[in-house]
């Protein structure tokens, strides 16, 4: 009977004991904590821009004719040189050839001035020696120098007629050349504009040429970012970039300043946008998973410190005087800590005193904080570990 007594007593006091846990745990207010730790830190300067092909040349019209042949489709590799389309070349071979027609006349029409020119000037010579003799008149030589003077005139008028018709010759035999396109790089058809038959058109000083097709060096691949005016001030040649891709927004790809520009301008057609500077970013790595006008993000680094003690953001707290402070979880209990501020992120805070590294801090919910008092009992539902 006695050893029975016993035990229920034993069985009352953990009921008791666990009653009063649970009482307890109830009343605790639940937060989400991270831990403090230490880690490299940046400070940055954020920016949003494309990826760009640096060089690319837009393969355009400069006659116009109808599409014969297309070589090449969108993704293709070329080598500088390689054929990518073709115009029907018929009126233009035709030109050509009664261009060299014309000029085959002229040279016969040259040859016969010149003929005449050495028959008028034999005719000549044959008289003044005549004359010597006192069997020609004077007028019969004046109307001789006079043809003579007369054929020279016109073998210089063929002769002049030859050499334009030889430039138009050469402006044709170019206009043909122009009706076959080739790749003025190495590189990669990164759009193709056109098709077999459609008309192209040549560019004019008011009208721009039908573009065939686009053909980009992939390994001139840069990032054209827009910086705001605020920040275009921390910008200089050769810092260090961090670029994330919309397609791959976890990969950090290394890059560097590599050009800034000269002048703002809007962040887009509103008026009332702000304004932004844009400039040039070179990559480094794998750059393969990227593709020309891709949108990115980047981090243009300003400061970098390698160990730094840190804490999420969102754990940090303003106090009315303008203190910074964080609420540190200590036996189960908020403990309202006063802090010194170091270098911040978009994510995270350096403490410079006032925390130790793998304390637990208070970092949110902000509906939950915003009741918090010192001492109050808190439950960490869910730890983050940083680094």
């Amino acid at each position: 009977m006695k050893k029975l007594f016993v035990f229920l007593c034993v069985v009352v006091g953990v009921g008791i004991l666990i009653g009063i846990k649970k009482s307890n745990s109830a009343s605790a207010l639940e937060v989400n904590a991270a831990e403090v730790s230490v880690q490299e830190i940046e400070s940055s300067i954020l920016a949003s821009g494309n990826v760009i092909y640096y060089k690319e040349v837009s393969i355009r019209s400069e006659v116009t004719g109808r599409v014969l042949d297309v070589f090449v489709e969108e993704g293709d590799e070329v080598k500088k040189g390689d054929i990518l389309a073709k115009l029907d070349d018929t009126s233009f071979k035709a030109r050509v050839e009664r261009m060299v027609s014309d000029i085959n006349l002229q040279n016969i029409e040259l040859r016969k001035r010149e003929e005449e020119f050495e028959r008028a000037k034999q005719q000549l010579e044959r008289q003044k020696k005549l004359q010597s003799k006192g069997l020609s008149s004077v007028d019969a030589i004046d109307e001789l120098e006079t043809s003579l003077t007369i054929a020279k005139l016109e073998i210089e008028s063929t002769q002049a007629s030859i050499v334009g018709k030889q430039a138009l010759l050469d402006e044709a035999r170019q206009e043909l050349a122009k009706t076959v396109f080739t790749s003025p790089i190495d590189g990669l058809v990164v759009d193709v504009g056109v098709k077999v038959g459609e008309t192209v058109v040549a560019g004019t000083t008011n009208i721009i040429g039908s573009e065939l097709m686009l053909v980009s060096d992939p390994s001139s691949m840069k990032v054209n970012l827009r910086v705001d005016e605020a920040d275009i001030a921390n910008v200089r040649l050769g810092q260090r970039v961090n670029v994330y891709a919309a397609a791959d927004q976890d990969k950090k790809i290394l890059g560097t300043v590599s050009k800034l520009g000269v002048r703002a301008s809007s962040a887009n057609a509103n008026a009332n946008s702000g304004l932004v500077v844009m400039i040039k970013v070179d990559l480094e790595g794998d750059t393969s998973h990227l593709r020309s006008g891709m949108s990115c993000r980047a981090e243009i680094v300003k400061q970098q410190i390698g160990t730094a003690k840190v804490v999420p953001i969102s754990a940090l707290n303003l106090a009315s005087n303008d203190v910074p402070y964080i609420w540190v979880i200590e036996e189960g209990k908020a403990s309202r800590q006063e802090v010194e501020l170091g270098l911040a992120t978009d994510t995270e805070q350096q403490i410079l005193a006032g925390l130790e590294t793998g304390q637990e801090v208070i970092i949110g919910p902000s509906r939950t904080t915003a009741l918090l008092k010192e001492g109050m009992a808190v439950q960490a539902m869910q730890v983050e570990s940083q680094g």
